[in-house]
C-alpha cells in the first residue's frame, strides 16, 4: 500500500495514532507538585526542620528518598511508602550538614499514572566560629 501525507490512508493512521497518544500524555500531567518546602533550589543557612510536598490532586507517595549529593549517600528520614491518596505530604528531618541535597520522589494518582521528579537544594556549611557567634547573638 502506498501513502502519501495526503491520503486517506495516512490521514487515518496519524488521527489514530494521536487519539491512541494523547490520552497517556494527558495522564503524565495528572501528578504535578504544586509546593515544596525546602524550595527548589533554595540556599539555606540551616538545616531545613521539614520537607513538605504537596501536589495538585491527592497522590500516594511511593518512593522518596533525600540524598546528600556531596557524599553520594541517603539520609534516613523515615519515609515508608503508603497507597493512602493525599496531597500534601510532611516529613521532619535530621540536622543535615552543609551541602547539595537533592530529593527524588515517585507518585501515582487514583488512575494509577505514575511519575517521578527531583528537585535540589543547598545547605550552607557552618563552621564552629559562625556557630558560636549565632548562639551569642541568641543569648542577648
Amino acid at each position: 500500500m502506498n501513502m502519501t501525507f495526503g491520503s486517506a490512508a495516512f490521514r487515518f493512521k496519524l488521527l489514530l495514532s494521536l487519539v491512541v497518544l494523547w490520552p497517556s500524555s494527558y495522564a503524565l500531567a495528572n501528578v504535578a507538585l504544586s509546593k515544596v518546602v525546602p524550595l527548589a533550589n533554595a540556599k539555606l543557612d540551616s538545616t531545613p526542620t521539614e520537607l513538605i510536598i504537596e501536589y495538585e490532586k491527592p497522590v500516594a507517595l511511593t518512593k522518596l528518598t533525600l540524598t546528600d549529593n556531596d557524599k553520594n549517600t541517603d539520609i534516613n528520614f523515615n519515609f515508608k511508602a503508603d497507597s493512602k491518596l493525599t496531597d500534601k505530604y510532611k516529613f521532619p528531618l535530621p540536622k543535615l550538614n552543609g551541602g547539595e541535597y537533592m530529593v527524588s520522589w515517585t507518585a501515582m494518582d487514583n488512575d494509577l499514572h505514575s511519575k517521578s521528579g527531583a528537585f535540589l537544594f543547598t545547605v550552607k556549611a557552618t563552621t564552629l566560629a559562625t556557630a558560636k557567634a549565632a548562639d551569642a547573638k541568641t543569648k542577648h
